[in-house]
């Protein structure tokens, strides 16, 4: 799930809560792209629940291309349990 933090209602923040309570949607990989200026509190409270977080300013071409890419290639090729 690609999410930004800056929305009105419900923000990305509360979205992020609601996804963690459900079990069908806990494990869901959840890159974060966001304008919004994190505090070290917020860094720590995303960094528990989602995969990346990508800032919108300075965001270099390519970047959030690489992230999809990388989150689709762990789910094309899973690691067999031995």
């Amino acid at each position: 799930m690609l999410l930004d933090l800056l929305m009105s209602r419900p923000d990305g923040f509360a979205v992020i809560e609601h996804l963690q309570q459900d079990p069908d949607s806990r494990e869901l990989p959840v890159i974060v792209l966001t304008a919004k200026t994190l505090t070290a509190a917020e860094h720590t409270r995303l960094d528990q629940s989602v995969r990346t977080v990508i800032q919108k300013r300075g965001l270099e071409h390519g970047t959030l291309i690489d992230e999809l890419q990388s989150l689709l290639q762990v789910y094309r090729d899973p690691i067999s349990e031995g």
